[in-house]
């Protein structure tokens, strides 16, 4: 609650006049954006010899968001044979940039990857998601 102060001021001469302050507003702060990226379950070939994953990347948040990026890492590392256009196969992962999200839009993608002959074990995949948010107008 803010509280007001009433005063009164002496101005040149005899003159007086009234006047109120109060304490500065605080606007509430506002939400920051929210991306949130979700991969599906991996999807074996019949035959073995490939790996896939689809995503999809979110707005969730009340703002639109610039530069948003997402980087796919696959542990253990595979090479990668298929990629949703706009992302690119890089040695230490792949990049998938995407430039301007609006509030509640997505984004989805595809990654395809080949196991080698007689691998054994579980793949892993993992992702990380940056984005620039745009001061207030």
């Amino acid at each position: 609650m803010n509280r007001a102060t009433t005063r009164a001021v002496a101005l040149t001469g005899a003159l007086a006049c009234a006047f109120t302050t109060a304490a500065p507003v605080r606007a509430a702060p506002r939400r920051a954006a929210a991306v949130t990226l979700a991969y599906s379950r991996a999807e074996v070939a019949h035959d073995g010899r490939t790996i896939a994953w689809t995503w999809t990347v979110r707005n969730t948040g009340p703002r639109a968001v610039g530069d948003l990026a997402v980087v796919h890492r696959l542990r253990p590392r595979l090479a990668v044979v298929a990629v949703t256009p706009g992302c690119a196969a890089r040695k230490t992962g792949v990049r998938c940039g995407y430039g301007a999200l609006a509030a509640g839009a997505h984004r989805t993608g595809r990654l395809v990857a080949r196991v080698p002959r007689g691998a054994t074990g579980t793949v892993r995949i993992g992702g990380r998601v940056t984005w620039r948010q745009p001061p207030p107008r």
